[in-house]
């Protein structure tokens, strides 16, 4: 962490620490980028928009301990016959969960 300049609420500032009631720096935060990415796939039958969405979900339920909670919602177009799966995430899950949609997806074309 930066050390405090000066004094007061202005440090707490500079620092990038949450200010306290009585102006001091007591509560610490940490920098997070959150990512939103939203990837369609098209083309694809309902079987395989199911198979796709139950892989990412379950892999997003099974990890335990993590420090980050990502939201994953997906909709099915039957019409258009396409899945639009919306990503909120850190960046490094987010990236993982599109490498993993893309090749799930390329994997159901065959």
């Amino acid at each position: 962490m930066s050390a405090q300049v000066g004094s007061g609420r202005r440090a707490c500032q500079i620092a990038g620490r949450l200010e306290s009631p009585n102006v001091n720096c007591r509560y610490e935060r940490t920098r997070q980028v959150i990512v939103s990415s939203i990837v369609d796939v098209d083309a694809i039958s309902p079987d395989d928009s199911q198979r796709i969405t139950t892989l990412i979900m379950a892999g997003l339920n099974s990890r335990r301990g993590e420090q980050d909670y990502p939201r994953v919602d997906s909709l099915y177009d039957a019409d258009r016959g396409r899945l639009r799966i919306m990503i909120t995430a850190s960046r490094v899950l987010t990236c993982e969960l599109v490498r993993t949609i893309g090749a799930l997806a390329e994997d159901t074309r065959g």
